[in-house]
């Protein structure tokens, strides 16, 4: 639980940026430890989407992943940051205290793995 997310910056341009420059404060994180199986992601019509993937649309503190609608809340990114980080039962620093733990940690992610990781 709150160890991996969906980071979703209500930010969508560079104009957007400059008009609001704290980029914590305008992303929203979704806990995927919360999320139920989602079966195969439809259209309007009912059949599976070409792109296999599913729309998800945000508002603060909330979002709708569509096609069989699932609610989610959303956790602001600067809130959780600035309370360091509270619940989280991922990674911590002092499981990672050299540089060679943590590139060896690295090397296990699957292919496809992303990561960030904030302080």
């Amino acid at each position: 639980m709150r160890s991996v997310f969906y980071a979703f910056p209500l930010v969508g341009n560079t104009q957007e940026l400059r008009r609001s420059t704290n980029l914590l404060k305008e992303t929203w994180l979704l806990d995927v430890s919360g999320l139920p199986t989602l079966p195969a992601p439809t259209k309007k019509d009912g059949t599976i989407r070409r792109n296999r993937q599913h729309n998800a649309y945000v508002l603060p503190q909330s979002v709708t992943i569509l096609s069989d609608p699932v609610e989610a809340p959303l956790i602001q990114m600067g809130q959780f940051a600035t309370n360091s980080f509270p619940g989280m039962d991922g990674v911590t620093y002092s499981e990672l205290d050299t540089f060679g733990r943590f590139w060896d940690m690295t090397t296990h992610f699957s292919r496809g793995a992303r990561g960030l990781i904030v302080y």
